[in-house]
Parts: C-alpha cells; sequence; structure tokens
C-alpha cells in the first residue's frame, strides 16, 4: 500500500502549530488511500531510523517552524545529515512527491521552503502543484481563499502524486 511519511521538526513537538497541520494533511493523505506515519523528530533522533522510514515511503511531507527566516535546526539536521546520503546515485528518493508546511509568525517561511526543496530537489524528491504551505500566525485567513489554513491539500497533493 502506498505510504506518506509525515516529519515534524519542531523543537516543541506536539505544542507546535506545524505539528496539528502536518496532522490534518497526514489525515487528507489517509482519505486519498493512503497509510501514514507521523515521525516526531527530537534532538536525539536516529539518522539511521529515519533513513529507513524514508526508504519505505512513497511520500514525503515536511512541517518546520521558522527560526531566524529559515527551517529549524532539527529540520537542517534532517537535511545536512540524513538527506546527503540520498544526493548521490543511486537516488533512492527518486521521483518521491515532497509537502512542506512553514509556520512563521511574520516573515521566512519563503526561505524557510526553498531551504528544504532545492537540497530534497537534488535528492529526487518534487514538489507538486499547491504542495507548499506558508502559515502566518500573525496573519490568520490572510492568502487567497484561506489557502493557509488548508494543509489538507497538501496531503491530498503528495498522497496523488505517489499513488501515479
Amino acid at each position: 500500500m502506498t505510504h506518506i511519511l509525515g516529519i515534524l521538526c519542531a523543537p516543541t513537538a506536539e505544542k507546535s502549530v506545524a505539528h496539528g497541520l502536518l496532522r490534518k494533511a497526514l489525515q487528507a493523505a489517509e482519505k486519498k488511500g493512503t497509510t501514514s506515519e507521523l515521525e516526531i523528530l527530537r534532538p536525539d533522533f536516529s539518522l539511521k531510523a529515519v533513513r529507513k522510514k524514508l526508504l519505505d515511503a512513497d511520500g514525503l511531507i515536511i512541517a518546520t517552524p521558522v527560526h531566524w527566516f529559515n527551517v529549524s535546526v532539527l529540520a537542517k539536521r534532517l537535511i545536512d545529515e540524513v538527506f546527503w546520503d540520498f544526493s548521490d546515485e543511486p537516488y533512492d528518493l527518486d521521483g518521491m512527491p515532497l509537502g512542506i508546511i512553514a509556520t512563521c509568525n511574520e516573515d521566512g517561511a519563503n526561505q524557510a521552503i526553498a531551504s528544504i526543496a532545492l537540497p530534497l530537489n537534488h535528492c529526487g524528491l518534487y514538489v507538486p502543484p499547491f504542495g507548499t504551505l506558508i502559515h502566518n500566525i500573525a496573519m490568520p485567513g490572510h492568502g487567497e481563499r484561506g489557502w493557509q489554513n488548508r494543509p489538507e491539500e497538501i496531503g491530498a497533493q503528495v498522497a496523488a502524486y505517489a499513488l501515479e
């Protein structure tokens, strides 16, 4: 069965806004007919265990808060230490759809999304249309038709592309 992995890169874990948004995205992926799993990164996370979960997944959604106009330390460590192993041939993650959720209080979410999408694209992952979400806590309901409050669209898109 098609499996979507969600990785939460928030130091406050279950208390973070990113956690709630990621859970909604994963629930939407399940409604499309996939299974899902939520991996909450802790400072001492196992690189080997996360690597195995990535190899078992058909799609990936990463959620991070924005810290100083960029990704959290956990997201940066994930990219630097786990995805580095996937950045050379054979490209084990080639063709995997990627959704990205960035939560911020003011600004920096675009930079955070780029800081995830660009290196992971080098590993073979791709962001499908409508595969990113910026949730600006200081601007609730902002954006065309309230898209900031609909993480379900990311889950549905990643699932749809993973099911292809």
